[in-house]
C-alpha cells in the first residue's frame, strides 16, 4: 500500500510554517519577559514615590496594566498565527487559479 507523499512545495510550506510558529513564539516570549521587568520597574517607582499614601493605588495601577498587557499579547499571538492558515489558503487558491488558466490555454482535442 502507497503511503500519503508530499511533494516539495508542501515539504517547503510545512517548514516555514513551522519556522515561522517557533520564532512567533521565541519573540512574544521574549515581549513578555521585557514587559513583566518593565512592570515590575513601575511598580516599584509607584510604591516607593515621596508622595505615595495608598497602596491600593499602585495595585491597581498595576493590575490594569497586567490585564491591558495580557490583552494586547492574546490578540497579537492570535494575529501572527492566525496568518499560517491564512497563507496556506491563499497558496492553495493561488496554485488552483494558475492551473484553471494554464488548461484555458490547451488546445482542446
Amino acid at each position: 500500500m502507497r503511503g500519503f507523499r508530499l511533494n516539495g512545495w508542501h515539504r517547503i510550506g510545512i517548514v516555514l510554517s513551522v519556522l515561522w510558529t517557533a520564532g512567533v513564539l521565541f519573540l512574544e516570549r521574549d515581549y513578555w519577559k521585557q514587559s513583566g521587568s518593565r512592570q515590575e520597574r513601575m511598580f516599584y517607582q509607584c510604591s516607593f514615590a515621596p508622595n505615595n499614601a495608598d497602596q491600593s493605588l499602585c495595585n491597581a495601577k498595576m493590575t490594569t496594566y497586567y490585564d491591558a498587557r495580557t490583552r494586547v499579547l492574546q490578540e497579537s499571538l492570535l494575529y501572527r498565527l492566525g496568518l499560517v492558515p491564512i497563507v496556506w489558503l491563499l497558496a492553495y487558491v493561488v496554485v488552483w487559479t494558475v492551473r484553471w488558466i494554464r488548461r484555458g490555454f490547451q488546445p482542446s482535442i
